[in-house]
């Protein structure tokens, strides 16, 4: 139900909601980077626009399916806290054995980790910047020279099951790119979950 909810909300928005700058929607601004005159003026004037128009205007990025078996990871431990906090000191260690194949390879230059709690985006690296039980995900976002974002990789546990669903999202349409994500952040958290497991609470 939710991400049908969500998708919903996305086309809503586009409709409805204004810039507070320009006043103008997102779909005017999807008019006009499109070229009219083909064809699709309506009555007042206006642009028809399609979800296929809207796809081609997207920045192209490859993003891990739902479906894929990377996608989810079955864990040994419950304490999503030690989890996060051996994931973060796997992660410094393998930046530094990586970065200079990340920047050759991807462009990517740095990272910032968010982390999310409830409704709130918290950005900062270590256990400082999280509470509690620590459920909510945990995004690295990576960056070009400039800082613009290219890309990232996302973790969250469920409150249910010993499982966490994992993703990565990376710009351009090569989808080699996707996989080696994926698959380092995968790798990651399995020794991650190996020493959480040890060292504390595993789950029966």
């Amino acid at each position: 139900v939710r991400d049908p909810l969500t998708s919903l909300g996305a086309l809503l928005k586009f409709f409805l909601l204004t810039s507070d700058k320009t006043g103008k929607s997102l779909k005017t601004l999807v008019m006009e980077i499109l070229a009219p005159g083909d064809g699709r003026m309506t009555r007042s004037g206006g642009y028809d626009v399609t979800l296929a128009d809207l796809v081609a205007v997207l920045p192209a990025y490859v993003t891990t399916r739902v479906d894929d078996p990377k996608a989810r990871m079955t864990i040994k431990t419950g304490d999503h806290a030690g989890l996060k906090a051996e994931f973060e000191e796997i992660f410094l260690k393998e930046w530094e054995k990586r970065k200079d194949y990340l920047k050759d390879s991807f462009g990517i230059w740095n990272y910032r980790e968010i982390n999310y709690e409830g409704t709130r985006a918290v950005e900062g690296f270590g256990p400082a910047y999280r509470t509690g039980r620590q459920r909510g995900g945990l995004k690295i976002q990576f960056g070009g020279r400039s800082g613009k974002p290219l890309g990232f990789i996302w973790m969250r546990g469920s409150g249910t099951e010993p499982v966490f669903r994992l993703l990565a999202d990376i710009e351009g349409t090569e989808g080699w790119k996707e996989d080696y994500l994926i698959t380092w952040l995968k790798d990651m958290l399995v020794k991650a979950d190996e020493k959480a497991s040890v060292s504390r609470r595993v789950l029966p």
